[in-house]
């Protein structure tokens, strides 16, 4: 594409995610395709992709500069590739591989590596570091339209952390200047934050005006944005009434919308209002991210719960991740690794099901996510762990839809779920501890213990021999291991 026609394009796109229309972008997009872009063009157009939310593109086209397998290009990939590159795995919701890929480059390289890195934490529910990082990237000469952006999500940090105060100081002239500048989406958002210091500050009417005043900005369109304002619309009734009934009048349609952190957020609220053992311990398990489960504990005065939860009611047969025992008409059975990690995984979070990026770094948390690659790994140790639920007919099942992943189980079956979670990798260790420490083994005696594929032992084995974990001795059927330690 000539570099004039890219210009063109590029406007195009800009001019319709500026008005809230990432549907046209992504249309014009998916007109193009990848194959005609010179490198140059590749960094801008994967800006576009992750403003308009198309993650996958965007890692597509950096990712032969990012993790070269086959060469394309002659140049590595610069800071600032490397950088957008870890903004599109952060939508992705690899978040730990996006913030090592961050922590070296400094804003003299890339001046939006702070924002990447808030955005990032933000993920985690870990606001105070994003307000940390947020403040040193608005101490960069910002052009007007990202300062606004920058201040938006400064405020929304600074409220997660009760700086009420400052996110007011901060949001309520981004509020004129966006409504003078007829930036509708950035207009509501910042309408939406005002009516959210207002509401935590005890100005019910003002928090009304402006909850409503957004909704109206945004009543032709059922996006994200949207729903924000409505889900806080519903919060302000609860608090101010005391009574969580309008929480729980709107749950349904934020489940229903599947946006399963306002979904949490709501049991957060709901909690504040009028307190309840079993939803807070399912909040608490159900989870994944310390730094909210921190903020709740706080917020209500409580400590985090000790022990398990038991996940889909008691008095049933269990699977304990710990162990992975399954407890059953008083026998104890071991779970096969890849149901046991597929499971442990998707139960990670009691909400919102594993997107690709999530689930991936929890089956393979050493490993680089591909996004070439990685969901054909994810497939085959989903294919895995599916045969051998349906060989030893367990009740649950592994549900996809969308690019998401989900565990179904039926209301005969539970989930002894711990706080804090064991690696899969550890649990494949103790099992073999528990039978051959001191002792040799053969790859057969491993796999019927482990219950699992020669391969499959194998390609751990290799793993634990790099890691000084597995000793090993002779070649092919003859090999034998020893546990090191």
């Amino acid at each position: 594409m000539t570099s004039l026609d890219f210009d063109r394009l590029l406007q195009v796109l800009d001019a319709h995610l500026r008005t809230g229309r990432a549907d046209l972008c992504a249309s014009a997009l998916d007109r193009l395709p990848d194959t005609s872009f010179e490198r140059a063009q590749l960094l801008p157009l994967a800006v576009i992709c992750r403003r308009a939310g198309l993650f996958t593109r965007g890692l597509k086209l950096l990712s032969s500069l990012v993790r070269p397998d086959k060469k394309r290009w002659l140049e590595p990939a610069s800071t600032r590739e490397i950088a957008e590159y870890a903004a599109l795995l952060t939508r992705n919701g690899s978040l730990n591989e996006a913030l090592t890929l961050l922590e070296p480059l400094t804003s003299d390289q890339v001046p939006e590596v702070e924002l990447f890195r808030a955005f990032a934490w933000m993920a985690k529910w870990d606001y105070e570091r994003a307000v940390a990082a947020l403040r040193r990237y608005m101490q960069e000469p910002l052009e007007d339209y990202a300062s606004l952006v920058a201040q938006v999500n400064l405020s929304s940090a600074l409220i997660a952390t009760g700086q009420f105060s400052e996110a007011l100081q901060i949001i309520s002239p981004v509020v004129e200047i966006t409504r003078k500048q007829r930036q509708v989406r950035l207009y509501a958002n910042s309408l939406e934050l005002r009516g959210q210091i207002h509401l935590f500050s005890g100005r019910w009417q003002q928090s009304e005006e402006d909850l409503e005043a957004s909704s109206r900005q945004l009543e032709r369109e059922r996006t994200n944005d949207q729903l924000y304002a409505e889900k806080w619309r519903a919060i302000l009734q609860a608090f101010r009434t005391q009574d969580v009934e309008p929480i729980e009048r709107f749950r349904p349609q934020a489940v229903q919308r599947g946006h399963w952190e306002t979904v949490r957020d709501l049991d957060r609220h709901s909690l504040q209002i009028r307190f309840d053992e079993e939803r807070f311990r399912y909040l608490i398990y159900g989870t994944p991210h310390h730094a909210f489960r921190e903020r709740v504990v706080q917020r209500l005065g409580r400590e985090l719960p000790i022990g398990g939860f038991r996940y889909n009611g008691e008095g049933k047969p269990w699977l304990d991740l710990t162990t992975g025992e399954i407890h059953e008409s008083g026998a104890v059975g071991l779970a096969n690794p890849s149901a046991l990690k597929v499971t442990a995984a998707l139960l990670t979070d009691f909400y919102r099901p594993l997107r690709l990026g999530v689930l991936f770094a929890e089956l393979f948390p050493n490993d680089h996510f591909d996004v070439f690659s990685s969901a054909n790994r994810v497939h085959q140790t989903l294919s895995r762990a599916r045969a051998w639920l349906k060989e030893h007919g367990l009740p649950f099942s592994v549900a996809a839809q969308n690019g998401e992943y989900r565990l179904q189980a039926q209301p005969i079956f539970a989930f002894e779920v711990p706080l804090h979670r064991t690696p899969a990798e550890d649990l494949i260790w103790n099992r073999l501890m528990r039978s051959f420490l001191g002792a040799e083994f053969g790859a057969d005696e491993a796999c019927r213990v482990l219950e699992i594929s020669r391969p499959t032992y194998l390609r751990w084995a290799e793993k634990a021999r790099a890691q000084g974990r597995l000793k090993k001795r002779f070649q092919g059927r003859g090999t034998r291991y020893r546990l090191a330690g």
